[in-house]
C-alpha cells in the first residue's frame, strides 16, 4: 500500500470520528483501531498525533482550488463573454466546495463553542496566522485571474483582499449552512456576482 494512501486513510477515518465523536473525544488509538495501522505508522504520517492530522484536515482547504473549481465546471481557460459569466461560474463552484464539508464543518463548529477552553489550547499549537494568509491567497488565485483576463473592465484586487475574502467566504458560508436566508441559489450566485463586482471595482469608480 503506498503511503499516500495510508495517509488518506488515516485522514478520512479521523474526520469521521471528529465529526461524531468530537475532537477532544477523538483518540489516537481510536484512529489506528479505525484505520487499520498501527499507532508507529499513525505517528510516522502525524508526529503529533490527532494535532497533526486535524492541521493537515486544516491545510487541504489551502490547497490550489483549480482542480477543486474544474470539478464543478469552472476553469479560468473556459471561453466566457464576459466577467459576469466567468464569475457566475466561480462562485457557483465554490459554493460546491464549500458544500462538500458541510456536515465536517457544522461538527467542529459545534464543538467548539460546547468547549472553547479545549480549542484555545489546540489553536495555540497550530500556526493559524500563516495556515491563514495561505488560504486567503490560493482563495484569491482565481480572481486575481479574471482582472487579469478582463483587463477593459478595470477592476483591482490590491489593498482589499482580506475584505474580498471575508466578504465573500463568509457569504458563501453562511448560504452553504442556512441557504434559505438567501432565496435561489440562482439568485444568491447572482446577488455575490453583483457583491464582488462592487468591491473589485477602484474607489474612485
Amino acid at each position: 500500500m503506498m503511503k499516500g494512501t495510508v495517509k488518506e486513510k488515516i485522514i478520512e477515518i479521523a474526520k469521521k470520528l471528529f465529526k461524531e465523536e468530537g475532537f477532544v473525544n477523538t483518540y489516537v488509538k481510536q484512529i489506528a483501531a479505525k484505520a487499520n495501522v498501527s499507532i508507529g505508522t499513525l505517528y510516522y504520517h502525524f508526529p503529533q498525533g490527532k494535532l497533526s492530522i486535524f492541521q493537515e484536515i486544516g491545510n487541504a482547504s489551502t490547497s490550489d482550488y483549480t482542480p477543486k473549481l474544474r470539478k464543478y465546471g469552472y476553469s479560468i481557460e473556459n471561453d466566457y463573454d464576459s466577467i459576469m459569466d466567468a464569475l457566475n461560474d466561480l462562485i457557483l463552484a465554490l459554493i460546491r466546495i464549500h458544500g462538500e464539508e458541510r456536515d465536517f464543518i457544522l461538527a467542529i463548529h459545534a464543538e467548539l463553542f460546547s468547549k472553547l477552553d479545549e480549542y484555545l489550547k489546540i489553536k495555540k499549537d497550530i500556526a493559524i496566522q500563516e495556515q491563514m494568509k495561505a488560504q486567503i491567497e490560493l482563495f484569491l488565485k482565481p480572481f486575481r485571474e479574471l482582472i487579469t483576463k478582463f483587463p477593459k473592465e478595470g477592476l483591482a484586487l490590491d489593498g482589499k483582499e482580506i475584505q474580498v475574502f471575508n466578504v465573500v467566504d463568509i457569504l458563501i458560508h453562511r448560504y452553504t449552512f442556512i441557504n434559505s436566508t438567501f432565496g435561489t441559489e440562482e439568485e444568491f450566485v447572482k446577488m455575490m456576482t453583483r457583491i464582488v463586482l462592487a468591491l473589485l471595482k477602484p474607489d474612485n469608480q
